[in-house]
């Protein structure tokens, strides 16, 4: 799990703990006595004894089914998880994975108190506080996300997964100074660390250093052996290139990240971004549709995706993508416009589309020159189809009083 860029929604890693081996005991563990039956004489079979082989058994076979990413299979996680945790109350683990079960069912609440539990149990387990802090980085708590990588940190200082999310939020919230500072420190005291990589890059994109940011990625991607394999170094090398124009490079880069992780949402939205401007609404869809069972919370998607349907003609399914985006967040105005065009420019509807004119500028859209644009457009169309439902309707009445006549004549 990372803070992969800017706006985006933060990747849940579904990665399984395995078990810890319990403390060893001083003698043998004894069976039961009602474990022992009498072959022939009809006793029941008891509940097999609990021992170190059932744990890891039982343990193993929940792991198994949250692999599969289904709900119902993460339902049969919990109740293993549960025999578990019963017996074996000291394993951090089993909250743990009982937070990712309640992750895929999707029911965060109950992940959440999983994954706090799980900290209880055993402070140093640095994955539990990085799903804490991805959780409130999705609810835009970043101060939230920022305490819990710190608190993770305190336990668990050389995790560089939680030093390069520490160091994302840092840059998020545009401490910029104080991002590059960690980033740096965090290269000084792991080479490898490709996470603090990507952030330090990150860093000076954001804030215009176009060339600091190419020459940190290729750097990595020459020295830093496990940069060859992430996914988000080449992404983030060709958005990059994106910001320098370089079109085919940026491409790419985005294609080598799309083959390590075919469903990296970062990746599948700035080649959606080239096709938008390219016109290519096929690909547009084509890119985005595959990340709606991965992703379907992230705005951007369904912006995107708006486009694509409109551009095809799939007019119906781009208006609820734009409805979509401004449920999942409200305090972005800019599907109001787009919703403005649809209606407008596609469905003739100018009255609505006046009206969502006005709405994203209430709502603090920023675009005045392409709104006054639109807004004269939509009035001129308005205008003219009123000048033509009089005409006709000045047509209708003038074949009436022929048809009159004629009869009148005959």
């Amino acid at each position: 799990m990372r803070t992969a860029s800017l706006m985006l929604l933060i990747s849940l890693g579904l990665t399984a703990c395995g078990p810890k081996a319990p403390p060893e005991s001083a003698s043998e563990p004894v069976a039961s006595e009602s474990s022992e039956t009498v072959p022939g004489e009809g006793a029941e079979a008891s509940e097999p004894a609990w021992d170190e082989r059932r744990r890891d058994e039982t343990y193993n076979s929940a792991i198994s089914l949250l692999t599969t990413g289904q709900a119902e299979d993460a339902k049969r996680a919990i109740e293993l998880l549960r025999e578990v945790g019963e017996r074996e109350p000291d394993l951090a683990e089993v909250p743990y994975n009982k937070g990712v079960a309640w992750l895929i069912i999707g029911d965060t609440a109950q992940a959440r108190k999983r994954f706090l539990r799980a900290t209880e149990v055993d402070p140093e387990l640095a994955a539990a506080w990085q799903n804490l802090g991805a959780m409130a980085e999705e609810r835009g708590e970043l101060d939230r996300a920022l305490q819990h990588y710190r608190s993770g940190l305190r336990y668990s200082p050389e995790d560089g997964a939680l030093r390069g999310a520490e160091i994302g939020i840092l840059r998020q919230m545009r401490q910029y100074d104080a991002a590059m500072r960690q980033a740096k420190a965090a290269i000084q005291s792991d080479g490898n660390n490709v996470d603090a990589y990507n952030q330090l890059g990150l860093v000076y994109l954001e804030t215009g250093q176009i060339e600091l940011a190419q020459f940190i990625y290729n750097r990595a991607l020459s020295i830093v052996i496990p940069a060859k394999s992430d996914p988000y170094m080449y992404a983030n090398l060709g958005r990059v290139y994106l910001a320098q124009g370089l079109t085919t490079a940026a491409s790419e880069q985005f294609t080598k990240a799309l083959e390590l992780d075919p469903g990296l949402v970062l990746a599948r939205l700035y080649v959606a971004e080239m096709a938008i401007d390219n016109r290519d609404y096929e690909t547009i869809v084509s890119t985005l549709e595959p990340t709606l069972t991965t992703a379907k919370n992230n705005p951007a998607i369904h912006v995107n995706l708006g486009i694509g349907y409109r551009g095809i003609g799939r007019l119906e399914e781009s208006k609820k993508s734009y409805e979509k985006a401004l449920e999942l967040n409200p305090s972005d105005p800019s599907p109001y416009l787009n919703l403005a065009v649809l209606v407008g420019d596609h469905m003739k509807d100018y009255d609505q589309a006046l009206g969502l004119l006005d709405t994203y500028q209430r709502q603090g859209g920023k675009q005045v020159e392409v709104v006054d644009t639109w807004r004269a457009d939509f009035e001129k169309q308005k205008k003219r189809l009123e000048r033509e439902a009089k005409r006709r309707k000045r047509c209708g009445q003038w074949q009436m009083i022929t048809k009159r006549r004629f009869l009148l004549v005959f």
